[in-house]
């Protein structure tokens, strides 16, 4: 791994063991915010193409088992990560490198026992001569390593230095793909020498959720449990989760916070407010119901259906959090955030663009991340139809 670092990079970074995460990525000299730190070309890309016979019977064979947890082109990219001697004389998959293999096995999963069905029918059904731990490998080599290459047609690209790098809801780097795939990563916060660089495996929305839903999403998706400053505190101590703002039922402000952990109605009614020093007291398990519907609710819709409520549907929501006075979340709530995520493209479809930019102002303004107004600013100021204004805010 640090011969490649060397090879590619000139030393910038190399890879280290902990012992609390396993191999990571350290910086071996100092970065400022926005410097490059390295760019990487892709060991791999996987795409699935619908005309492809072959993808069709994985897409096939994998939805026949209900209980799977993976799509389909997690398997088609296993099935594409094998060696020509692997996939024998008769198949029509593109064969990978001996070497390129190699690198693709090195990166983090565990252990590997037992094939799972879809592996097994997928190595029975294409006549593949190797043996299906292999592909199960590969399989989870690629769940829990790849990045997001295209959206239609649906692809997936592995990188080997990059996919060293860890993950923390409070990430001092930040990556995009460039020109022929380059995997692209820039300091997001300055970065010391010998300081770890970390990334965020969550989207930059998700990274405003909760504590309790980033590691929901995190174990999930990359089975672990996020153990970053903004999810676990420091030295055994619980930290603040400032996307997690309940308003004051005294004082009407968003002023109770609790910690990252998980939160009893008993523990929310004995916190103060950092506005008036009051506690919540008896209000705590409204405020609790109030939050589980608010999730539950928007938690069932995506952008499209959101699009069909009626004005008065979504003025009951926005009253229940936000900037609204009688409100129970937020506005520093991720609730909130998520509500204002999908009210924005609904005002603009209305023709009132005016409202969405002022509420994408709002959300600019908000605390609590490092990077965030840029985040804002640059994935969403760009979808609204005002262009003077949304010039502006872009500034």
């Amino acid at each position: 791994i640090n011969s490649c670092c060397r090879e590619l990079f000139e030393g910038k970074v190399i890879c280290d063991l902990s012992a609390s995460k396993g191999r990571i990525l350290r910086a071996c000299r100092s970065f400022k915010q926005g410097e490059l730190i390295f760019q990487e070309p892709p060991l791999h890309i996987v795409v699935g193409t619908q005309t492809d016979d072959a993808f069709r019977i994985v897409k096939r064979i994998s939805t026949a088992f209900q209980d799977t947890a993976y799509q389909p082109l997690w398997y088609w990219a296993a099935l594409c990560s094998l060696t020509a001697p692997e996939l024998g004389p008769n198949s029509k998959l593109q064969p990978v490198r001996e070497e390129q293999q190699k690198k693709l096995l090195c990166l983090y999963h565990e252990p590997i026992v037992e094939a799972s069905p879809v592996v097994l029918a997928l190595v029975k059904e294409l006549q593949l001569p190797v043996d299906p731990l292999k592909v199960e490998e590969l399989l989870r080599c690629w769940i829990l390593n790849c990045f997001e290459h295209s959206e239609d047609p649906e692809g997936y690209s592995a990188y080997f230095i990059s996919s060293f790098m860890s993950h923390s809801c409070k990430p001092n780097a930040i990556w995009h793909e460039g020109s022929d795939a380059m995997h692209v990563v820039r300091a997001r916060l300055d970065i010391q020498d010998k300081e770890e660089i970390c990334i965020s495996y969550l989207s930059e929305d998700m990274l405003m959720y909760s504590a309790l839903q980033r590691k929901k999403a995190l174990r999930k998706t990359k089975l672990f449990t996020c153990a970053c400053e903004r999810c676990a505190g420091s030295n055994g101590v619980p930290g603040t989760d400032w996307c997690r703002g309940f308003r004051c039922p005294h004082c009407g402000n968003c002023g109770i916070f609790p910690s990252t952990g998980s939160l009893p109605a008993e523990d929310l009614a004995a916190l103060r407010c950092s506005i008036c020093q009051r506690c919540c007291g008896d209000y705590a398990a409204g405020l609790l119901d109030t939050e589980k519907y608010m999730r539950q609710r928007l938690q069932s819709v995506d952008e499209a259906s959101f699009l069909q409520l009626a004005e008065g549907d979504v003025r009951q929501l926005q009253e229940m959090m936000g900037d609204q006075a009688g409100g129970a979340l937020g506005p520093q709530h991720w609730l909130c955030e998520r509500l204002w995520s999908l009210v924005v493209p609904w005002l603009d479809a209305k023709g009132r663009s005016s409202e969405a930019l002022q509420m994408l102002e709002g959300r600019v303004r908000m605390p609590p991340e490092p990077g965030r107004c840029r985040s804002i600013v640059a994935c969403c100021c760009g979808t609204t139809k005002a262009p003077r204004r949304r010039k502006a805010a872009c500034q």
